[in-house]
C-alpha cells in the first residue's frame, strides 16, 4: 500500500510520452518500452485499483482492479483485561503493531464491536460473547493477511458456588472420598481442602 513496487504493464498501441496511473494516482518512472509494453513504479494506494495507460492523444485504456494494493499485517501482543465474561461486553484494549484504520477484531471467531483504532500500536473494542476458555484475538487490517495472538483472551465461565459436602468430616490422614454439590461446576475444576488440594477430582 506504500507503492514502490516496480511492475510491467502488458497491451498494445502503447505511445512513447504515454502516462499510467493506479486509482487514479500517476506513477513514476514510466519507460515505454515497447507498444505492448510499459514498465513503472506504483504509488501508494489501498486495495484494488484500475490501471490506466494513458497515451499523449489523450486515447486511453482501463484495466479494470487490474492491481491490488496490499496492506501490512498487524501483530497483536497483549489484550488489556485479558479476561472476562463469556457473555461478552467487556471493554479491552489491544497492543501490537501495525493496526490500520478500518481494522477488524475478532475474538473466538466472533466479530468484537465498537472498535476504534487510536494508533497503530493500540485498538479499543468490546468483547463478543464467547465459550468459556481461551481465545484467540485475530486483528485484520484491509487488504491484509490476520494477526493472531493465540489464547490471548480468557472467557470466563459463570461462578461456581458450594453448597454441600458429603461426608462432612474425616480423619486428619484423608483420603476420604467426598461429594460435593453446587453449581456452575466445570470440567476440570479443581477442589482444595484448607488450601490443600484434593486428589481424584472427577466432574459428575
Amino acid at each position: 500500500e506504500r507503492g514502490g513496487t516496480l511492475v510491467t504493464c502488458t497491451g498494445t498501441n502503447f505511445a512513447t510520452g504515454a502516462t499510467v496511473t493506479f486509482g487514479g494516482a500517476a506513477a513514476s518512472g514510466v519507460v515505454v518500452v515497447s507498444a505492448t509494453s510499459i514498465t513503472c513504479a506504483t504509488p501508494s494506494g489501498g486495495g484494488p485499483v484500475n490501471v490506466v495507460v494513458t497515451n499523449i492523444d489523450a486515447q486511453s485504456a482501463t484495466l479494470t482492479n487490474g492491481f491490488t494494493f496490499v496492506g501490512t499485517s498487524p501483530t497483536v501482543t497483549g489484550v488489556n483485561p485479558g479476561s472476562g465474561p463469556a457473555a461478552g461486553g467487556t471493554t479491552v484494549t489491544l497492543a501490537g503493531a501495525n493496526f490500520a484504520t478500518g481494522a477488524t477484531v475478532a475474538i473466538g471467531g466472533s466479530a468484537a464491536s465498537s472498535v476504534v483504532v487510536v494508533s497503530p500500536a493500540q485498538i479499543t473494542c468490546v468483547t463478543p460473547a464467547g465459550t468459556p476458555g481461551f481465545a484467540n484475538v485475530t486483528v485484520t487490517n484491509p487488504f491484509a493477511a490476520p494477526g493472531t495472538l493465540v489464547g490471548g483472551y480468557l472467557f470466563l465461565g459463570a461462578v461456581p458456588t458450594l453448597t454441600g459436602v458429603a461426608p462432612s468430616s474425616g480423619p486428619v490422614a484423608g483420603s476420604t472420598a467426598v461429594t460435593l454439590t453446587g453449581t456452575n461446576f466445570q470440567s476440570g475444576a479443581t477442589v482444595d481442602f484448607g488450601g490443600a488440594a484434593g486428589t481424584g477430582v472427577s466432574f459428575v
